[in-house]
């Protein structure tokens, strides 16, 4: 495949992420802890719809696949190496290093066990031991949260998902512009 035509099939899995329901909704959750002292701790979110999301994760888990030929840390690689304009290489350098740092630390610190708990890991989990397998570690792992920490633990998956949007629709945008104003070294070249 070359470098135009895996730019191009970036574009059409982006068109096709946008027309899942969930997106034309909004993605959207909320989450709020509060303490009263009678009552104690209470923990009240807002998720999108369970089969909505299920949809939308369908075409979503291609950008984060390794092997994937959308994958987006392979995309940002691709677009960075063989685009020529260097204001728009630099934008890009900046977007993927902000890209793999939201793997590492999310918008919400968690700490489970003594351990920190990544937004890479979480992905992990939801991915492989809830949505898209049905056994495994990593299904056993979620089953035995706490009531309170699965309900973090989704929360941070969400929360991911939210930015890895921006990143998806960022690069979209970038991707368009690089094919539209023929801003690749070469085209042709086979990935």
């Amino acid at each position: 495949m070359s470098i135009k035509q895996r730019l191009e099939l970036f574009i059409e899995m982006v068109d096709e992420l946008t027309e899942r329901k969930l997106l034309k909704k909004g993605l959207k959750s909320s989450l709020t802890i509060s303490s009263h002292k009678d009552k104690g701790w209470k923990i009240e979110i807002s998720w999108p719809d369970e089969d909505d999301l299920r949809s939308y994760l369908t075409s979503f888990r291609h950008f984060i696949s390794k092997s994937s030929p959308v994958f987006l840390n392979r995309i940002y690689k691709l677009c960075i190496k063989h685009v020529k304009d260097s204001k728009v290489k630099q934008m890009l350098e900046r977007n993927r290093k902000y890209w793999l740092g939201i793997h590492q630390q999310g918008a919400m610190g968690l700490s489970y066990q003594g351990k920190n708990v990544t937004p890479k890991f979480v992905v992990d989990l939801f991915i492989k031991g809830e949505y898209f397998h049905i056994e495994g570690e990593e299904r056993e792992f979620l089953k035995g949260l706490p009531d309170t920490f699965d309900k973090l633990f989704k929360q941070q998956f969400i929360d991911f998902l939210l930015l890895a949007n921006k990143h998806i629709f960022f690069l979209d945008s970038v991707i368009k512009k690089v094919v539209n104003e023929n801003l690749l070294i070469d085209d042709s070249v086979n990935t």
